[in-house]
């Protein structure tokens, strides 16, 4: 069964506003019915992961630009000098390799996180907030290791060093082997890892906390999935709102703490394809450098422009992971009714 009590349910297709009493979602596993297939999983995280890169594009080009400049710029001034001297396309840079790269991390990702945290949860009695910790860095982990050759041609060419994706990806290949295309994916585990702690703990806790205290549930509408009246489902405006700003407050803490990171990572998968000195591609070689030529507000370039990266991107893929997996949830229930 959906999370949601149906006391304030309706089956007419007009607006209206429910005193409901609610379980928060994100008590442990065994508190709830778990219906979703692994199918049923896999889609909804990809469906938000497509439409969130989409939107946010442009801003992680814009990103990555000013983490590989050495010298003080605004967001706003970079961004009128890329229009002017490459137009409003150099915005989308990388924008196909990024939804080959999201789509299956995000699917890979998110399905690892609720199948571990369910197991840490219901066979072991794990804390809500320790397993949503473990869930979320084994499922960061794995993603985030299978699709670093993707995340290393993006980052080239939102920085504008390549043109062609499988062009360079072959090149790179061919004279520095297979390895060189994994480069940058230990900065990339050291921000994605603690990140993913980070976000899910302080999401699952805002998010409960956030539904605990709210009095009214606005429902947008009820759509019966049948005629029997054996099932339906409704959007649920307050749900959306809680995954909303509690994925949001999450990502902006997150990110903050976790920005030296990724501006490391990108300097160095830069570095791979300018220099030939393997020294050049040390992380301490490159923290070093970045503090003796910018300081320490070095490591933190691009904080700006990531946050309003990251932001918008947890909170769409979150709310609409959400969303969807509430749907399946509720339509796997009513065919289980039938039966």
């Amino acid at each position: 069964m959906n999370s949601r009590c149906s006391h304030g349910l309706t089956r007419n297709h007009e607006p209206h506003v429910s005193f409901t009493c609610s379980i928060p979602d994100d008590l442990p596993f065994n508190t709830r019915k778990y219906t979703l297939t692994v199918p049923q999983q896999v889609f909804s995280a990809a469906f938000g992961s497509i439409l969130t890169t989409c939107v946010v594009n442009p801003i992680d080009v814009i990103k990555t630009r000013l983490q590989i400049r050495p010298n003080s710029i605004s967001s706003w001034t970079h961004i009128t000098t890329i229009l002017r001297r490459e137009g409003v396309r150099s915005l989308f840079n990388g924008i196909f390799v990024s939804v080959l790269m999201q789509a299956p991390a995000t699917a890979i990702y998110l399905t690892i996180y609720e199948r571990l945290r369910q197991n840490l949860e219901q066979k072991y009695n794990f804390n809500t907030t320790v397993s949503v910790m473990i869930a979320g860095a084994a499922g960061r982990t794995v993603s985030a290791t299978l699709t670093s050759p993707f995340e290393y041609t993006r980052t080239l060419l939102q920085a504008g060093k390549v043109h062609s994706a499988v062009g360079n990806m072959k090149n790179t290949i061919a004279v520095r082997g297979w390895t060189s295309i994994f480069v940058g994916l230990t900065p990339t585990l050291l921000r994605d890892v603690p990140f993913t702690m980070i976000y899910w703990s302080l999401y699952v806790n805002g998010k409960t906390c956030l539904e605990n205290n709210s009095k009214l549930n606005f429902s947008l509408f009820s759509n019966p999935l049948s005629s029997n009246d054996k099932g339906s489902y409704q959007i649920d405006l307050t749900d959306i709102t809680n995954n909303f700003i509690a994925a949001s407050i999450s990502a902006v803490i997150a990110s903050a703490i976790t920005t030296p990171f990724d501006t490391i990572k990108t300097k160095r998968q830069v570095a791979s394809h300018d220099s030939k000195k393997g020294s050049d591609l040390k992380l301490a070689t490159i923290i070093k450098k970045i503090v003796k030529t910018e300081g320490y507000k070095g490591l933190f370039r691009g904080l700006f422009p990531r946050m309003v990266k990251v932001v918008p991107s947890c909170a769409i893929t979150i709310s609409t992971y959400e969303l969807l997996k509430d749907f399946f949830e509720d339509v796997n229930d009513s065919r289980n009714l039938t039966v």
